[in-house]
């Protein structure tokens, strides 16, 4: 559906998010939104840089799972054996998140785009099959 740059096509789990843009009104066979064009262009933007960030600095990575949200939102998760992490995009520059580490503890919130991309997202991977991959500086 929608023509992905050359950069995008390093980055595979962008073309989940770009399949977005086929939800139409009620997509869930009642009353969701669907997820605005800005939207899907923004939240590229933003797990572009995460991915760069990461990337850059040497972390880990892994894919997260990019689902609508019948708000209108992109839901963006990371699912690891040990943490688990939320963020709910929309076109806010603030991000809310819920995360739940090693030992069961919850914790949620709203954070700026930047501390998602250079604190959560890089928690969240730290734990990748269930090993650790130390965050570095």
């Amino acid at each position: 559906m929608s023509q992905l740059s050359s950069r995008d096509k390093n980055i595979s789990f962008l073309e989940e998010l770009y399949t977005l843009l086929d939800l139409e009104e009620g997509w869930d066979g009642e009353n969701a939104i669907p997820v605005s064009k800005e939207l899907v262009s923004l939240a590229s933007d933003f797990l572009s840089q995460a991915y760069d960030n990461s990337t850059l600095r040497n972390l880990s990575w892994f894919n997260p799972r990019i689902s609508p949200i019948l708000d209108g939102r992109i839901g963006v998760e990371w699912v690891a054996p040990t943490r688990y992490l939320l963020l709910l995009l929309d076109n806010s520059p603030s991000v809310e998140f819920v995360k739940r580490n090693q030992v069961g503890e919850l914790e949620s919130g709203t954070i700026d785009s930047s501390g998602a991309i250079h604190n959560l997202i890089p928690w969240a991977c730290q734990y990748v099959n269930g090993v650790a991959h130390p965050a570095q500086g």
